[in-house]
């Protein structure tokens, strides 16, 4: 297999092996809680579910537990197949499974779920970095990291912040406008002001800076050859837009007829 196509392969599997820590987490929470209702006396016992009084504060444990054990995983898992660039994968890993946990707390009321995922995967992302050795990198090579892991960040939340607003709709007032100015950066070529600040910070630390738009640069390295910049800005342009409005035709019609 070429190197390139290798580093892509595995590259696509962290999105897989996230998903499969979310997963592992999930049955690890399901099998802690079946073990605790087996404990629960027959007698307190009502229409298969435990009534007794410690069982409530058991059950909050294990699902902050199985959150926390599914966050460490999903920060993690990711890592170990990524081929390189350990640590943002980390960051963004933690990132968009918060902003996953987020959508759900919303929904369903499990904010002590929502602190135990963030807090475990926090010190997970934290130790990933800590052993990559980025503590010890120059504080100009880590901004512009922590800045390419915003920018990773902020297009996630235009591809997937809709998941936030259709469980709130309050969220559309910060989803709407990062969707806009999205698709006027690329369909009108502007360029976005976090690029030039990244490249600012590598120059500065002695690190070559890269040519043209951050999404075209890195589409370029993973497909190894020169894309057309425009092009790729007003396709992206134009798929921002579609795809926003097929989520949010999704989220709003079926409030629009009303029930029946």
């Amino acid at each position: 297999m070429h190197p390139r196509l290798g580093d892509a392969l595995r590259w696509l599997l962290t999105v897989p092996a996230a998903f499969a820590g979310w997963y592992a987490g999930i049955v690890a929470g399901m099998s802690m809680l079946s073990l605790a209702e087996r404990l629960c006396p027959p007698e307190v016992m009502v229409s298969g579910l435990c009534t007794a009084p410690w069982f409530g504060p058991v059950q909050r444990g294990i699902f902050c537990a199985a959150a926390a054990l599914a966050a460490t995983l999903v920060v993690l898992l990711p890592t170990l197949v990524a081929p390189g660039w350990r640590m943002r994968v980390a960051w963004i890993a933690f990132a968009l499974g918060l902003l996953a946990a987020s959508a759900f707390a919303a929904a369903t009321g499990a904010y002590a779920e929502l602190a135990s995922a963030a807090l475990a995967g926090a010190l997970s992302a934290h130790a990933i970095t800590r052993r990559s050795g980025a503590a010890a990198t120059s504080p100009l090579r880590l901004g512009g990291r922590h800045v390419q892991v915003l920018h990773v960040l902020f297009i996630a939340f235009v591809l997937f912040g809709g998941v936030l607003v259709g469980a709130g709709r309050g969220w559309a007032w910060l989803h709407l406008p990062a969707v806009v100015w999205a698709s006027a950066v690329n369909l009108a070529g502007w360029t976005c002001p976090l690029t030039p600040l990244e490249k600012r910070l590598r120059e500065r630390d002695g690190e070559p800076a890269y040519s043209g738009g951050f999404v075209v640069h890195h589409l370029q390295w993973l497909l190894g050859q020169p894309l057309a910049a425009r092009r790729v800005e007003r396709i992206a342009g134009v798929a921002v837009v579609v795809w926003n409005a097929l989520v949010y035709a999704g989220i709003w019609l079926p409030d629009w007829r009303g029930p029946g």
